[in-house]
C-alpha cells in the first residue's frame, strides 16, 4: 500500500527534446526584447515620493527660470515638463502671487496648472489644488472681480478640506482671504 502511494504521489515527468537547442535559438531575440522593454522601463515615471521640505532646495532654481518667461510661456513650460510639476514649485507660485507687483493673477493662474500637473496622492493633490486656487481667488478679489473670486474661494476651500498634508509643509492661511 505505501509504495502504491509512493508511486502515485511522485511528479510525472514527461519525456521529451532536450531544449539547449531552443534556447540557443531563442536567445538573441529574446535578448533583444528584453533590452528593449528595460529601455522602456527606464523612460516611465518613477513612483511618486511622500512630500518632503527639502524639495524646497531644487524648487528655487527651477522657479528662477520661470520668472525669466513671459505668462504664456511659462504656461507652456508646465505640462511638458516634469520638473516644474511639483508642489514646491506650485508653492512659490503662490508666494509670488501675493506680492505687489501686479501680475498676481498670473501667477496664481501658474499654480492652478502646476497643481494640476503635480504628481501625488489625490488627497495631496487636492491639499495642493485647494492652496492653489486659493491663491487664484485672492487675486481675483484684489483685481475687483468678487463674484468670481467668491465662487473660487469656496471650490478651493472644498479642495483643501478633501486634502491631507500629512507633512504640514503648506500653510493652511494662505487659502482664505
Amino acid at each position: 500500500m505505501l509504495q502504491l502511494h509512493d508511486t502515485l504521489s511522485r511528479t510525472r515527468q514527461r519525456v521529451g527534446r532536450d531544449p539547449e537547442p531552443l534556447f540557443t535559438e531563442l536567445g538573441e531575440p529574446l535578448r533583444t526584447r528584453a533590452h528593449r522593454a528595460f529601455q522602456r522601463l527606464l523612460t516611465l515615471r518613477l513612483p511618486d515620493t511622500p512630500p518632503r521640505a527639502e524639495d524646497r532646495i531644487p524648487a528655487r532654481d527651477l522657479f528662477a527660470n520661470l520668472k525669466t518667461l513671459t505668462h504664456d510661456q511659462r504656461l507652456a513650460v508646465i505640462p511638458i515638463a516634469a520638473d516644474y510639476q511639483t508642489w514646491a514649485v506650485c508653492e512659490l507660485a503662490v508666494e509670488e502671487s501675493l506680492s505687489p507687483a501686479g501680475e498676481a493673477e498670473a501667477w496664481a493662474e501658474l499654480a492652478v496648472e502646476i497643481a494640476d500637473y503635480m504628481g501625488g496622492t489625490k488627497e495631496w493633490q487636492n491639499r495642493v489644488r485647494g492652496y492653489a486656487a486659493g491663491a487664484k481667488a485672492r487675486a481675483l478679489r484684489e483685481a475687483g472681480r468678487v463674484a468670481e473670486a467668491e465662487k473660487a474661494m469656496k471650490e478651493a476651500w472644498r479642495l483643501w478640506r478633501a486634502g491631507v498634508d500629512a507633512a504640514g509643509l503648506l500653510e493652511g492661511g494662505r487659502v482664505g482671504y
